[in-house]
């Protein structure tokens, strides 16, 4: 059995749009992967709203990707993969240039973190990554008075440019979650279910070709 960590915010937590409640296990993308992935793979979700990568949020302690992911690496070993789908938080106070910086570091943590070699390896056959540039945030956010993602929308189109490029200088697997799943229009920022499913299932065409 292969072990994958996936590794993200509020659309890996499984948020649902103007609610805030979470998606069921069956609805969120995490589960549609493990689905389709069947038996031979276990799928392990560690979302958390509101998590930036190396950004402090002095408004909301307790989300910073680069002091989770070491224990998250830790606690979970052993793993085959981590899928990182992080930044569009960063957008509350960097642009998507810095977000993708911010990835750049979080796989350099990983690789720190295998380099330790505590009792047994995180990546027992070597550390993979597939880099997951986040879905667009949509216009509609600029209707939130009270929104920290006000003016990010148009900053959001520029995610997949900087991540491929990280992924190629760091050799690790990319994917672009804009290509397949959109934002719901009511919150701009979270996916519904339709992409959700479209996720969950590029997701795992991309891991089956990691693992072929």
């Amino acid at each position: 059995m292969k072990n994958i960590l996936c590794f993200g915010d509020s659309n890996t937590w499984g948020f649902t749009p103007g609610s805030g409640v979470r998606y069921d296990e069956n609805t969120r993308w995490t589960g549609v992967l493990q689905r389709e992935l069947g038996a031979d793979f276990r799928v392990i979700e560690d979302g958390s709203n509101a998590r930036t990568t190396v950004y402090e949020d002095p408004c909301t302690p307790w989300r910073l990707g680069c002091d989770a992911l070491p224990v998250a690496l830790v606690a979970q070993k052993p793993l085959d993969l981590l899928v990182l789908m992080l930044g569009t938080n960063d957008l509350k106070f960097v642009d998507a240039f810095s977000a993708a910086r911010g990835c750049d570091a979080l796989i350099a943590l990983t690789e720190a973190v295998q380099a330790r070699r505590e009792s047994s390896l995180v990546f027992p056959n070597g550390v993979k990554i597939l880099l997951v540039s986040p879905i667009l945030i949509d216009p509609a956010v600029e209707n939130d008075p009270f929104g920290t993602l006000r003016n990010a929308a148009a900053e959001s189109r520029s995610f997949a440019k900087y991540y491929r490029h990280v992924a190629e200088a760091k050799g690790v697997f990319f994917l672009d979650a804009a290509a397949v799943a959109q934002p719901s229009k009511i919150d701009g920022i979270h996916m519904e279910p339709e992409s959700h499913r479209a996720l969950g299932q590029a997701v795992a065409r991309e891991v089956r070709r990691i693992f072929e």
